[in-house]
């Protein structure tokens, strides 16, 4: 459910609703393929504009509620990530990747 206020925001002002549109287009092909597709694709649409090799990562668990997979799931797919060679992480957290292997992302 929409709360009214945001409703009827996004009803009358046509640049939100056509970015809220833009938004569920990117996102829309993350709802298909192996749990590891979606981690994958997700990777790559998180890529760094003036860094490529660059990827940023959301917390597991916002990612398994964009994704449609539990938070675990996605931590088992990004350790495989790092551990086949694809994704390298750059800080504590691993919300900071370095993508190793582009090739190794692609479905």
């Amino acid at each position: 459910m929409i709360p009214i206020q945001i409703e009827s925001a996004w009803k009358g002002n046509s640049d939100c609703r056509n970015r809220g549109i833009r938004v569920m287009v990117l996102f829309a092909d993350l709802n298909f393929g192996s749990a590891r597709q979606r981690v994958a694709a997700l990777a790559l649409k998180m890529r760094d504009p003036d860094q490529p090799g660059m990827t940023s990562v959301f917390a597991r668990d916002d990612m398994g509620a964009m994704l449609d997979i539990k938070l675990e799931t996605v931590s088992r797919e990004i350790s495989s990530l790092v551990r086949d060679g694809a994704l390298k992480p750059c800080d504590k957290q691993g919300r900071r990747c370095e993508i190793i292997n582009e090739n190794l992302l692609m479905p």
